[in-house]
């Protein structure tokens, strides 16, 4: 099984994020909602350019695909992207129900969805040796 990746946010955390996960061999894409312009630069990695930033937008999108791609790497048909899970770069996504959100939608099959807060996040890494700083 391969894993598509959809990570909340664009700054330096999550191009950090993207830049680690892209390394494993069980990453197929990653794509950054709305990720910047250093992001995409990479060759399993993709910026989401969503008409409407609300998470109801993002659901939409992970779930049905409904809305365009910016990419410069891919070309996707409409079934061609299922998110196999979800890590929120900033917390305040978390703080705002996104969470929520995504639960929702996840009643579709076409979705399995994992959410990670920094804390959990940064207790896996360090479970398996990565280095993460303490907040």
């Amino acid at each position: 099984m391969t894993l598509r990746i959809l990570v909340l946010g664009g700054g330096g955390r999550e191009h950090a994020l993207a830049w680690k996960l892209q390394q494993s061999n069980l990453v197929s894409q990653i794509f950054l909602c709305p990720g910047n312009g250093g992001t995409e630069l990479s060759p399993k990695v993709s910026n989401v350019i969503l008409p409407d930033p609300s998470f109801q937008s993002l659901v939409n999108w992970a779930v049905t695909n409904d809305v365009s791609i910016h990419d410069s790497h891919f070309s996707f048909t409409e079934t061609s992207v299922k998110i196999n899970l979800i890590v929120p770069g900033p917390e305040q996504p978390l703080v705002d129900g996104v969470e929520a959100y995504f639960r929702k939608g996840a009643c579709l099959p076409r979705i399995s969805l994992t959410l990670l807060s920094y804390t959990q996040a940064a207790n896996v890494c360090a479970t398996v040796g990565i280095p993460v700083r303490r907040l």
